[in-house]
């Protein structure tokens, strides 16, 4: 008779640390960070203008402003 309740004992404690862990562990709670290229610019952009001389600023024909994010890839294009 002991050893039927000490079974029914350890079953009970398994099964609810089963449930316990399943329950941490949904995946709608964690949060999922966004890649940096998907907060990029949806779509490439081909334009022509000028490179400002401190290479952060890019200005097209149409005189629209462009803020540069990586000024050293501007470099040889002054």
């Amino acid at each position: 008779m002991k050893k039927l309740m000490l079974i029914s004992l350890a079953l009970t404690l398994v099964m609810s640390l089963l449930a316990l862990a399943q329950e941490a562990t949904k995946p709608g709670d964690m949060k999922q960070e966004t890649p940096k290229a998907e907060k990029a610019s949806p779509k490439a952009v081909s334009l022509s203008g000028k490179v400002r001389a401190d290479g952060k600023t890019f200005v097209d024909n149409d005189n629209k402003s462009w803020t540069v994010t990586n000024p050293e890839a501007m470099k040889g294009m002054r």
